[in-house]
């Protein structure tokens, strides 16, 4: 004979320990919150102040920093002294012909070829040009600033390739002693597949031209 035996173990309901939270600032029920930083849930989320008109505060802030540059411009512009039709050496001299604390000079395209100074320490300018081209390795000085409202064009001429071989470029601007980062590598066959930036220049070999534009408007 075999006797099991059971025993049902009594369970003593305790009161927990009462756990004490911040008064959380409930959303749904219309209540503004600031957020701080970045908050993992909203359980713990520590309770902020509405502060009345801030989102409007904030936005209009936000707008007169973005329209500050374009209000700028137009102003200068409005301003501007012409000097269209002018080359390098007479913008320059231009530039310099200009009496007041700060000269504001509007010119069209500038074809560069060598390097060029445009105003200096005693007669800044605020120079706006059409568009630059140049297909020089060359250093443009300005003392003040230079608008381009059309971009800036470069241009790299690369010759005496060898037929249907591969070749890759990349840019990076340069600053004085600062350069910015490489950009990917662009890969270029020379085939007579690209039109626009190949074209022959002897038999059995190629030449690549290479061009690039920043984004219309910049101001350096």
């Amino acid at each position: 004979m075999s006797i099991r035996q059971s025993t049902t173990p009594v369970m003593r309901e305790r009161e927990s320990p009462a756990i004490r939270r911040p008064a959380l600032a409930n959303p749904t029920a219309g209540d503004a919150i600031l957020l701080s930083g970045s908050q993992q849930n909203e359980h713990n989320l520590i309770p902020f102040i509405g502060v009345e008109g801030i989102g409007e505060a904030v936005s209009d802030y936000l707008e007169s920093e973005l329209d500050g540059p374009g209000q700028q411009l137009d102003e200068r512009m409005a301003q501007a002294e012409s000097c269209s039709g002018c080359g390098a050496s007479a913008l320059a001299a231009f530039v310099a012909g200009r009496e007041g604390p700060l000269a504001v000079v509007r010119a069209g395209h500038l074809n560069l070829d060598q390097s060029a100074t445009f105003g200096s320490p005693d007669q800044p300018v605020y120079l706006i040009v059409d568009g630059i081209n140049t297909n020089q390795p060359l250093t443009l000085t300005v003392y003040g600033t230079l608008v381009v409202t059309g971009g800036l064009n470069a241009n790299n001429l690369h010759e005496g390739l060898a037929a249907a071989s591969e070749h890759q470029y990349r840019v990076r601007a340069v600053n004085g002693a600062v350069a910015g980062d490489w950009s990917p590598y662009i890969l270029i066959y020379t085939l007579p597949a690209a039109p626009g930036h190949l074209q022959a220049a002897a038999a059995g070999s190629t030449r690549i031209e290479l061009s690039w534009d920043p984004v219309p408007g910049a101001i350096l």
